[in-house]
């Protein structure tokens, strides 16, 4: 017999999708960069950054660990930790996180601008493909770093202020409904950390949070009764190729898709006998 118990796991994304919101942005941004030249600057003056430590500091507006990061930039640890001590380096996650949520909350923007068009236009299958798309461009939201969330925070309880003004006055229209649904997609979607204390924006947080707490209750539960023989050994039948009755491989196929979902939650199977 097999059961649920909750673990410390996590998913660990090296990099980020180069295909995502966040994945352009970075991409533009360090491509874009232009390494300032010595030549013609006083000996001691200061020159910029050099294109690797710009790089850097482009993705330390992420929640990728330092770790990573030097990896992925390829510098030594000791040097990105020291770089992210300097004031002009803070300052430039500082103004990127900005530019990146103003990115963010404009891409919600664009999403109210293209719904009436996809919705009329589209058939429900194109509608369905054209939402899985714009989800993921915001799949990495869980990769944002501090600066960002706040920047966004703030920009989104200004909206959300306006559209509540509009309505006091009865001027509020149908945009603003629209702005709301695709606004809650896309925190949905990104999973991004925010921490509203009181108004619209954090009802709006708190709902998408207790149905994500369903969800996962539905799929424990789920879990539980699909569970009548060790999972860990079904998976060996199903790798080892063995005959499998129509019951089984539907239980390997269930247990899968119960556990995909679960460990983006932190939690996974294990065998009770393992804590016994």
């Amino acid at each position: 017999m097999a059961f649920i118990i909750q673990t410390n796991y996590k998913r660990n994304r090296k990099t980020i999708p180069g295909d995502t919101l966040m994945g352009e942005f970075i991409e533009q941004k360090t491509a874009s960069y232009i390494e300032p030249e010595r030549k013609g600057t006083a000996k001691g003056d200061e020159i910029g950054f050099s294109r690797k430590k710009h790089e850097a500091a482009v993705y330390n507006i992420t929640k990728l660990k330092i770790k990573y990061l030097a990896f992925i930039i390829a510098i030594s640890y000791g040097l990105l930790r020291k770089w992210r001590t300097e004031e002009k380096f803070k300052e430039m996650i500082k103004k990127y996180s900005r530019q990146f949520a103003e990115c963010f909350c404009g891409y919600i923007d664009k999403l109210v601008e293209e719904e009436s068009e996809k919705i009329n236009k589209l058939s429900d299958e194109e509608y369905e493909i054209y939402l899985a798309e714009c989800q993921h461009r915001l799949s990495d939201g869980d990769l944002y770093g501090p600066q960002i969330c706040a920047e966004v925070q703030r920009i989104l309880e200004m909206r959300i202020a306006e559209i509540d003004h509009r309505r006091k006055q009865g001027a509020s229209g149908p945009k603003d409904d629209i702005y709301l649904v695709m606004l809650e997609r896309a925190l949905n979607w990104s999973n991004i950390d925010l921490k509203p204390k009181s108004g619209l924006l954090k009802q709006i947080t708190d709902d998408i949070k207790r149905r994500r707490r369903e969800q996962l209750d539905r799929d424990k539960e789920r879990g539980a009764t699909i569970i009548d023989q060790d999972p860990i050994e079904l998976f060996k039948k199903v790798l080892a190729h063995e005959n499998l009755t129509d019951k089984d491989r539907e239980q390997a196929i269930q247990l899968l898709e119960v556990e995909l979902e679960l460990l983006k939650h932190g939690y996974r199977f294990f065998k009770s006998e393992d804590y016994e």
